[in-house]
């Protein structure tokens, strides 16, 4: 009975990552994408390790999962960021992840600097940075961002090993996005946001710092959409595009059922009047 579970577990890791492959790399963003390694015991879609070679002629290593979301559920999202980031601007990435929007901005001539509390998302980032020859463009910090200076619990799964069991609680340096930015001191031109639900925290938390910027991108599930907006509208944002897309752990081969969630860019009111 144990042998054949992990034979259907086998068969079905096997088809997943086959038509996941098929997505990224029917992708616009996709020049050249193949596995690397499958290095769990999870068998789970996430589990599989990628290298792509993007259309700006970016190399990225992530869990496929990753970049399913990045290339497929983000493609309005991330076009609209590269077509306005210009050389010399400053991008400050909150969860950054594995690099999916800093590297190719980083390849553009924008300073980036990339913020994320899981350890081997930043790992990945940073040999990202590496193989790309942007390492001198992104600045890389592991810390949560929220109202709470010192250590804090962090509820994270595991990119490689997808399973309930791997989700765990790890002690986290936490400091509010405004002392971050102070202690840098720099003036983001743009600012992406997503933490998996915790964008409220990070809003409250740096009020004076997306007050400055022209351009915030937030990812926010559809329970915190009507809060996120009213925080916007009170520090001078407009709504300019929304892209819908489903964050769910449980296989491109189920449907979708969880909320959705939604990439929203806003833009300051000022570039709006001119």
């Amino acid at each position: 009975m144990i042998k054949m579970i992990k034979i259907l577990k086998s068969v079905y890791s096997y088809i997943v990552n086959h038509f996941l492959g098929i997505l990224i790399r029917q992708s616009p963003l996709v020049d050249i994408a193949y596995p690397i390694f499958h290095p769990t015991p999870c068998m789970r879609w996430r589990s599989k390790v990628w290298i792509i070679r993007g259309s700006q002629n970016v190399s990225l290593i992530a869990p496929a999962g990753v970049l399913f979301y990045a290339l497929i559920g983000e493609i309005k999202s991330f076009s609209t960021i590269f077509m306005i980031a210009k050389p010399g601007m400053i991008f400050l990435d909150v969860g950054a992840g594995v690099g999916s929007y800093a590297i190719p901005l980083a390849k553009k001539g924008i300073k980036i600097y990339a913020i994320e509390p899981d350890a081997l998302s930043i790992a990945l980032l940073r040999m990202n940075a590496y193989i790309n020859n942007v390492v001198d463009k992104v600045s890389t910090m592991q810390m949560l961002v929220s109202q709470t200076t010192g250590k804090v619990n962090y509820c994270y799964q595991h990119l490689l090993k997808s399973c309930i069991s791997h989700v765990k609680k790890v002690l986290v340096k936490s400091k509010p996005l405004d002392d971050i930015i102070q202690e840098l001191k720099i003036k983001p031109d743009i600012i992406k946001i997503d933490v998996d639900g915790g964008e409220i925290d990070v809003i409250k938390s740096g009020i004076s710092t997306i007050k400055n910027a022209k351009y915030i991108l937030i990812e926010t599930p559809s329970r915190t959409f009507h809060e996120v907006n009213i925080w916007m509208k009170k520090m001078g944002k407009e709504v300019f595009l929304i892209e819908r897309m489903y964050s769910n752990n449980i296989g491109i081969l189920r449907l979708p059922i969880q909320t959705p969630s939604f990439m929203v860019l806003y833009i300051d009111k000022s570039i709006l009047n001119l």
